[in-house]
């Protein structure tokens, strides 16, 4: 996992309860979702989940 250094980390899990920060970077640790996919990339393809589309409007911080 690449992280942001010094940015807050959450589980996914935790992102979508409690939400994220209002400004500025956070990791999310996706992995529980993201973890299909063989060589080249690895998972880098599998993001067709539920949980991601709903953590995408909450990183962009729309309502």
């Amino acid at each position: 996992m690449r992280a942001v250094e010094g940015a807050p980390a959450l589980a996914l899990a935790d992102a979508l309860r409690t939400g994220l920060q209002a400004s500025g970077y956070v990791n999310v640790d996706a992995s529980t979702v993201v973890r299909r996919g063989g060589p080249p990339a690895g998972a880098h393809n599998d993001i067709r989940h539920r949980e991601l589309a709903r953590l995408a409007p909450a990183a962009g911080r729309v309502p």
